[in-house]
């Protein structure tokens, strides 16, 4: 009985995650938004890669999770924050990694270009398809989120919990600005270093921060603890109801 109750209690975490990333995302991107774009793909292309892959496992769904950034040129923004999320429903485990923006990817069709840009050639079914041919995937899932629709999911939330350093609050503010600027809203700046709840402006200025020790490492470390922030939030408030 005690396992049966430890294994119920993983399962409904995992749960969770699932209903965070295919739920959250887009009904509350529908709420706030009123709308949520659906984009058709063709699966099978975007996992023909021409190459051989190994079988993949039925009991594990990996999602693509795209950040974009604004864009004034191009119809579809450059993915700026690219995550792989591989839920293993078998052994209830949850593993989240971060591709970098800026490495070189071979093309399936020849050529070269950084991973953030292959989604301006071709939208989501072009960066799938350079994932799964460089990186031998078979990723046909993805929840694309942008620097307009972010802000308001994490404060539909009541904002994130983030430990805010010395370094971090050099930047922070100037990339508020930039939100606002561009959201045409108005955010409250950060003074003080240390742990504090952020709404959904400050918590995405904070994702965009770049220039710290660890550079584009760094930033991307904290993209996933504003994801996983995210992540317990959701499951708590899904556990008091």
């Amino acid at each position: 009985m005690k396992k049966f109750i430890k294994k119920k209690k993983v399962l409904l975490s995992v749960l969770a995650v699932i209903l965070l990333i295919l739920g959250l995302l887009s009904a509350y991107t529908y709420y706030l938004s009123n709308k949520v774009e659906r984009v058709k793909i063709d699966r099978d292309d975007v996992v023909n890669t021409g190459k051989e892959t190994p079988k993949e496992a039925d009991d594990v769904i990996t999602i693509a999770l795209f950040g974009s950034d604004f864009s004034e040129i191009y119809e579809v923004s450059a993915a700026d924050a690219t995550m792989l999320l591989a839920i293993d429903t078998k052994n209830n485990k949850i593993k989240l990694c971060s591709l970098m923006r800026d490495i070189y990817l071979d093309l399936p069709e020849g050529g070269k270009m950084n991973l953030n840009y292959t989604i301006l050639d071709g939208g989501p079914s072009s960066i799938l398809k350079a994932i799964n041919y460089n990186f031998n995937l078979k990723i046909d899932k993805f929840v694309q989120v942008d620097l307009k629709r972010l802000p308001k999911i994490i404060d539909a939330l009541g904002g994130v919990e983030m430990e805010i350093t010395s370094d971090e609050l050099k930047y922070i503010n100037s990339y508020i600005k930039q939100i606002d600027e561009k959201n045409g809203t108005t955010t409250d700046n950060i003074y003080t270093a240390g742990k504090q709840l952020l709404n959904g402006t400050q918590a995405s200025a904070y994702c965009r921060i770049r220039y710290t020790a660890g550079r584009d490492f760094r930033r991307t470390e904290r993209q996933r603890d504003v994801l996983n922030a995210l992540f317990v939030k959701f499951k708590d408030i899904n556990l008091r109801n």
